[in-house]
Protein backbone atom coordinates (compact mmCIF):
# COMPACT_ATOMS: atom_id res chain seq x y z
CA UNK A 1 0.00 0.00 0.00
CA UNK A 2 1.38 3.23 -1.04
CA UNK A 3 1.48 6.39 0.98
CA UNK A 4 -0.78 8.31 -1.00
CA UNK A 5 -3.53 5.72 -0.88
CA UNK A 6 -3.24 5.92 2.81
CA UNK A 7 -3.32 9.24 3.28
CA UNK A 8 -6.43 9.91 1.03
CA UNK A 9 -7.86 6.85 3.31
CA UNK A 10 -7.11 8.36 6.62
CA UNK A 11 -7.88 12.06 6.07
CA UNK A 12 -11.51 11.34 7.31
CA UNK A 13 -9.48 10.92 10.99
CA UNK A 14 -11.39 7.88 11.74
CA UNK A 15 -8.07 5.78 11.86
CA UNK A 16 -6.21 8.87 12.95
CA UNK A 17 -5.98 8.73 16.65
CA UNK A 18 -7.83 8.70 20.16
CA UNK A 19 -9.77 11.66 20.84
CA UNK A 20 -10.77 14.77 18.56
CA UNK A 21 -9.55 14.55 15.30
CA UNK A 22 -7.23 15.60 13.72
CA UNK A 23 -6.57 18.88 10.62
CA UNK A 24 -7.16 17.85 7.59
CA UNK A 25 -3.70 18.25 6.33
CA UNK A 26 -1.92 16.84 9.14
CA UNK A 27 0.71 14.38 7.88
CA UNK A 28 1.25 11.26 9.73
CA UNK A 29 5.32 10.34 10.67
CA UNK A 30 6.96 7.35 11.99
CA UNK A 31 5.01 5.48 15.14
CA UNK A 32 1.76 7.27 14.57
CA UNK A 33 1.81 6.48 10.54
CA UNK A 34 2.69 2.83 11.23
CA UNK A 35 -0.85 2.96 13.36
CA UNK A 36 -2.68 3.94 11.12
CA UNK A 37 -1.37 1.58 8.30
CA UNK A 38 -1.85 -1.28 11.41
CA UNK A 39 -5.39 -0.26 11.60
CA UNK A 40 -6.23 0.75 7.83
CA UNK A 41 -5.24 -3.02 7.05
CA UNK A 42 -6.88 -4.36 9.63
CA UNK A 43 -10.16 -2.72 8.36
CA UNK A 44 -10.32 -3.77 5.37
CA UNK A 45 -9.20 -6.98 5.68
CA UNK A 46 -12.55 -7.21 8.01
CA UNK A 47 -14.20 -5.74 5.75
CA UNK A 48 -13.10 -8.03 2.76
CA UNK A 49 -13.71 -10.95 5.01
CA UNK A 50 -17.53 -9.46 5.71
CA UNK A 51 -18.00 -8.76 1.90
CA UNK A 52 -17.07 -12.45 0.34
CA UNK A 53 -19.89 -13.88 3.74
CA UNK A 54 -17.65 -14.80 6.32
CA UNK A 55 -19.37 -15.15 9.37
CA UNK A 56 -18.54 -12.62 11.84
CA UNK A 57 -18.24 -11.21 14.84
CA UNK A 58 -15.60 -13.24 16.32
CA UNK A 59 -15.35 -13.81 20.26
CA UNK A 60 -11.33 -14.94 19.44
CA UNK A 61 -9.18 -11.65 21.00
CA UNK A 62 -6.85 -11.02 18.13
CA UNK A 63 -8.80 -12.51 15.49
CA UNK A 64 -9.36 -9.67 12.82
CA UNK A 65 -13.28 -10.25 13.05
CA UNK A 66 -13.65 -9.54 16.55
CA UNK A 67 -16.21 -6.70 16.27
CA UNK A 68 -14.05 -3.94 18.43
CA UNK A 69 -15.92 -1.32 20.68
CA UNK A 70 -13.33 1.65 20.96
CA UNK A 71 -10.66 2.51 18.26
CA UNK A 72 -7.83 0.98 20.96
CA UNK A 73 -9.82 -2.00 20.22
CA UNK A 74 -8.33 -2.56 16.85
CA UNK A 75 -4.61 -1.76 18.13
CA UNK A 76 -4.94 -5.30 20.55
CA UNK A 77 -6.35 -7.33 17.47
CA UNK A 78 -4.17 -8.61 14.50
CA UNK A 79 -4.87 -8.40 11.11
CA UNK A 80 -4.99 -11.91 10.39
CA UNK A 81 -7.84 -14.43 10.99
CA UNK A 82 -8.05 -17.42 13.93
CA UNK A 83 -7.94 -20.65 12.99
CA UNK A 84 -11.71 -20.84 12.79
CA UNK A 85 -11.80 -18.32 10.56
CA UNK A 86 -8.59 -19.11 8.76
CA UNK A 87 -10.37 -22.29 7.61
CA UNK A 88 -13.26 -20.72 6.46
CA UNK A 89 -11.63 -18.06 4.42
CA UNK A 90 -9.89 -21.44 3.03
CA UNK A 91 -13.02 -23.02 1.81
CA UNK A 92 -14.99 -19.48 0.40
CA UNK A 93 -11.36 -18.92 -1.37
CA UNK A 94 -11.45 -22.06 -2.89
CA UNK A 95 -15.35 -22.34 -3.76
CA UNK A 96 -14.84 -18.92 -5.58
CA UNK A 97 -11.23 -19.56 -7.29
CA UNK A 98 -9.67 -16.93 -5.54
CA UNK A 99 -6.08 -16.04 -5.25
CA UNK A 100 -3.53 -14.66 -2.91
Amino acid sequence: MTDQVLRLEVKDGALRGVGSPMPPDTHLEGEALELARFRLRNQLTSSVAKLLGMSFPCREPVCVLRAPVRIQHIDLKSTHFCEKHQAEFSRIAQERKLKR
